[in-house]
């Protein structure tokens, strides 16, 4: 989670596909763990046209990075 979390901070646009890649786990995995980060809210998903950016909070302050 944290290794998901730490790179969607420093590549909001990054698409789940690449970002399995970069982690070595399946794309599956990678939305599951979105959708708890999201949930907890530790992120917020944004649509922009056909892709998704990602805003990631700091929990102890509620600003994003």
């Amino acid at each position: 989670h944290a290794h998901i979390l730490i790179y969607l901070a420093q590549n909001s646009s990054v698409r789940i596909r690449d970002l399995a890649m970069e982690v070595g786990i399946t794309e599956r995995a990678v939305q599951h763990i979105i959708l708890e980060l999201e949930s907890e809210g530790y992120l917020e998903r944004l649509r922009n046209g056909r892709r998704n950016l990602y805003r990631v909070f700091n929990r102890q302050t509620s600003s994003a990075y």
